[in-house]
């Protein structure tokens, strides 16, 4: 593929041909005010190994780049475009247009037809195709051809009577354009192997103890930027992506992407690597090369849960060793798992090669597709295309879209207009615990996925996030992880059953080898021949760099020579890797006439078990799309910026006091002389980013709130920093999450509720902290949450569903016992039992209680009109969800553990009501 991109560059160049190319708009430009900015660009496949990060792109918007844009934005040709541009600005020459023009594609903010779809397995002959079509007579169709031709011949050589062909293609082809290496050559063997049923047994029981063994980091990648996410946008508010990815819009990149820092690990996997450290320890000093594991020992190295989130699908590699077929079919073999392990979904390993099977067997593959959907009815699989900066790695990534829509960046997709989706067309948004992508377009949210091995890390950061999300939602799996182990000099072999895991491996190194020049002399030969005695290594191992091995016999000087040649080669610090080959390479169960081969099968499987995902709220289903996106203010322009109807303040410093600033400081601030006048709505909330802090929002007319109410902000905020309840105070842009909570409309209403509640809270507090209340926080927490869950008028079967849906309740039936008369009175009383208030705070606080309700009822109301009017922007689950976390969060702090327990005892409540009494609905 370097060879084509490189073709294309030069074709581009001759102004005969690109005169009668159609161009089109490269769709992950951004237009970032008066300058458009490629995020990324794949510097027409030219970048080495060694080249730079990912840079970006960026020229002035003038109204010419603008004009360009707009009629780019389907495929035009070049001559039309001139045509256009000519006729807006005649003051220009046909020769500055030209110049122009050809300025963009060089840039890539237009490209041009003739870069092939990379799903697409001939992609000299797209082009050729292409060339074809144009009104020329030109050398290039001739030298085209004859190239064309040499690669049908050359593709009809059996194996073995093709190199003349093949020398004479290659010099044809350099003649053009000189790269290393024109062609690459893959091969097949018409040959069919039949296993035993058996071995799938095995496979698929290898299969489920690789991902109960894999060692997944003690959160996900992408927690932080999660983290970063819902604080700056809000949960379900969807973000354009090439947005979220600019430094100053958005979020940026996440930071794991710059330093590719080891994951942490969770104290689980510290206590599994103690185990591993004793049980290699032990090998060592009995000079032991296999550790065979029983089921406990299995046990002890498991991750809990880990088999939960195994992949919807995979492969796996084994290679099977025995001395012969008959042993196999007898059941007298060992699988050992292969270098590259596998992959994380079924059909990657034969992306690149399904030219060279059946349609048969494409179709079967494809069936695969129809196994996602049944895991994500509700979303749309797409395949993910792009050009990368090393033109060469296109050679991994060449496959066949057997989905229905195609993600593409730099390239021409391989499908039509309507079921390809452009970067540009991207939002991502969240959930509370993951990130999904949703197609502008479509509304639709889509599961991104690639057919094809190629490393997801080398992609452009904007692919490797979507594939991050991906592999977060159907799930992952990996090769055995030694953890600190890897560097141990020696691991042994360790086995399952029939399974094998990891093949044991040596270290060698110059120190190794107490040598600290040249390895390549009768003293190297014979101090390897004391390291490999001492160290207990077979005749026959595998030199191994990642997934690449060569076979090299230890009773062979000539090979002991080339590997001490490569010890000598290494520096200071370095090391080799030598990983055993099972048994005899020369006695193995794969024979036919030519002898004996070695192979590695791939075996895709699919999960048994279908758990269908939970699905994003659909524009579709609850907005009219269009209507809100035009509506609706970008992420960038919807922030309130300080000057304006609302002033948002962080409190820093008040972890330890947080109760008295709530309780005490705020509730007076709330009756101050001429709050109200500047101040018609007000609420707060608790965060951590990390530091804690408290959150207020105040809303009111502009002139008001920047003057007599910040004058009166700051004074209060100087008598807290005197009584030591805060350190620091911020004013900020606040960002409404409107598609949170329902959309532009409903959000006014979200924020009567949070006033509200936030008065609740402050009473509350102040009553707890002056000893008027009685009443646990946990259980004023209860009944807050059944306060809610009513105001939204779901009936007592309909909470205790909704509450099983969104928590695990076992764990908290002891705590449920323990309180549950006091809490079933409680919840019976309806606050009419608050302990040793006085009539006054009393009174006071319950209507603070009805006006809440109100307010959540008026809430809910216009939450089922918006619904049937086809303006929600969330579901109402979702939102009640929302609300009640806002609550439990200014009541009980940030603490995710308690908020679960005090839903759990919410649940269990309302389910011994229903079973006592029978009712529908709890009073309020």
């Amino acid at each position: 593929m370097e060879w084509i991109y490189k073709l294309i560059q030069k074709i581009e160049a001759d102004p005969a041909i690109f005169n009668q190319l159609k161009v089109f708009l490269n769709k992950t430009v951004m237009i970032k005010g008066n300058r458009a900015k490629l995020p990324f660009r794949p510097k027409h496949g030219a970048a080495e190994a060694d080249d730079s990060a990912e840079i970006f792109n960026s020229i002035r918007f003038t109204d010419v780049v603008r004009m360009t844009f707009e009629a780019a934005e389907h495929p035009i040709r070049v001559m039309e475009l001139k045509e256009i541009l000519l006729k807006a600005f005649p003051d220009a020459t046909l020769e500055i247009i030209a110049d122009y023009l050809q300025q963009l594609v060089e840039q890539e903010f237009i490209l041009s037809e003739l870069r092939p779809p990379l799903m697409d397995h001939s992609p000299f002959h797209y082009i050729f195709e292409k060339i074809k079509k144009l009104d020329i007579s030109d050398p290039w169709i001739h030298i085209l051809h004859e190239i064309d031709a040499l690669l049908l011949q050359y593709n009809q050589c059996t194996i073995g009577e093709g190199e003349k062909v093949y020398r004479k293609l290659c010099d044809k082809m350099l003649d053009i354009i000189s790269v290393k290496t024109p062609v690459q050559v893959d091969v097949k063997l018409d040959k069919e192997v039949t296993l035993p049923k058996h071995v799938l047994d095995e496979v698929s029981l290898g299969a489920e103890v690789m991902c109960k063994l894999y060692a997944s980091p003690k959160t996900d990648e992408l927690a932080e930027y999660l983290n970063r996410f819902l604080e700056k946008y809000g949960v379900y508010q969807e973000v354009p992506i090439h947005e979220l990815f600019d430094e100053d819009w958005g979020l940026g990149i996440p930071e794991m992407y710059r330093s590719n820092e080891k994951k942490s690990m969770g104290m689980e996997a510290f206590k599994r690597n103690a185990v591993l450290f004793q049980w290699v320890s032990n090998a060592i000093s009995n000079h032991e090369i296999e550790l065979v594991l029983t089921d406990e020992q299995l046990e002890q190295l498991m991750i809990s849960d880990n088999y939960g989130t195994s992949p919807e699908s995979m492969e796996i590699y084994y290679s099977i060793f025995a001395d012969s077929p008959e042993k196999v079919d007898s059941g007298d073999y060992s699988l050992l798992l292969g270098a590259s392990a596998g992959s994380n979904r079924a059909g990657k390993t034969f992306g690149r090669f399904l030219d060279m099977f059946s349609e048969e067997f494409v179709q079967k593959l494809s069936e695969i597709y129809d196994h996602h959907r049944c895991f994500h009815p509700d979303a749309l699989l797409s395949e993910m295309v792009f050009m990368p900066e090393q033109g060469k790695i296109s050679n991994i990534s060449l496959s066949k879209n057997l989905m229905e829509y195609e993600i593409v960046s730099g390239t021409t997709s391989s499908k039509d207009e309507d079921h390809t989706l452009c970067i540009d067309d991207l939002m991502v948004g969240a959930t509370h615990d993951r990130f999904y992508v949703k197609s502008r377009r479509l509304g639709k949210e889509i599961i991104p996925l690639q057919t094809h091995m190629l490393n997801y890390k080398l992609s452009p950061h904007i692919f490797r996030f979507l594939t991050d999300i991906t592999n977060k939602e159907i799930g992952t799996w990996s090769y055995f992880d030694w953890g600190p182990l890897e560097q141990s000099p020696f691991l042994p072999r360790l086995v399952y059953k029939k399974i094998v895991i990891s093949a044991a491996q040596w270290k060698l190194s110059k120190a190794s080898l107490n040598i600290s020049e040249s390895c390549e002399s009768k003293e190297g030969e014979e101090l390897f021949q004391v390291w490999r005695q001492q160290w207990n290594v077979p005749r026959y191992v595998y030199l191994t760099m990642g997934d690449n091995r060569l076979l090299l016999d230890l009773c062979n000087l000539f090979h002991i020579k080339e590997l001490l040649h490569e010890v000598s080669k290494t520096r200071e610090g370095q090391e080799l890797l030598l990983t055993e080959c099972l048994g005899n390479p020369f006695h193995t169960p794969l024979q036919g006439p030519a002898g004996r081969y070695m192979g590695e099968f791939v075996f895709p499987l699919k999960k048994k078990k279908i758990k269908v995902k939970p699905s994003i709220p659909s524009l579709q289903n609850h907005v009219d799309s269009q209507k809100f996106i035009a509506h609706t203010p970008s992420s960038i322009h919807r922030g309130i910026l300080p000057g304006g109807e609302w002033l948002y303040l962080k409190l820093y410093g008040v972890k330890e006091r947080e109760t008295d600033l709530v309780g005490l400081s705020l509730g007076h601030l709330l009756k101050q002389p001429g709050f109200k006048d500047w101040s018609q709505k007000f609420y707060f909330l608790r965060y951590v980013d990390p530091e804690h802090h408290i959150r207020l929002r105040f809303q009111g007319e502009p002139d008001k709130l920047w003057t007599a109410g910040l004058a009166q902000l700051n004074q209060w905020a100087a008598e807290l920093r005197e009584e030591g309840l805060i350190t620091n105070m911020v004013i900020d842009t606040y960002h409404p999450e409107l598609e949170r909570y329902g959309g532009q409309t409903l959000m006014e209403l979200a924020e009567q509720v949070f006033d509200v509640d936030s008065q609740w809270v402050i009473a509350y507090m102040k009553g707890i902290r002056s000893n008027a209340f009685d009443l646990d926080i946990e259980i004023a927490a209860v009944i807050n949450i059944i306060h809610y869950l009513s105001g939204f008028n779901l009936t007592i079967q309909e909470q205790v569903k909704w509450l099983e849906e969104r928590i695990d309740c076992k764990p908290h039936m002891k705590a449920f016992r323990d309180v549950k008369k006091t809490l079933i009175s409680a919840v019976e009383a309806n606050y009419e039992w608050i302990g040793q208030a006085d009539t006054a705070t009393q009174v006071a606080f319950l209507a603070l209680v009805e006006k809440r309700q109100t307010m959540i009822q008026q809430y809910a109301q216009a939450i089922n009109l918006a619904k049937n009017n086809h303006e929600l922007t969330n579901h109402p689950d979702d939102i009640l969800g929302s609300i009640i976390h806002m609550h439990l969060n200014r009541l009980l702090g940030v603490n995710r553990e308690r908020e679960i327990k005090c839903m759990a005892l919410a649940k269990h409540t309302v389910a011994n009501l229903l079973h006592r009494k029978g009712v529908s609905y709890v009073t309020v």
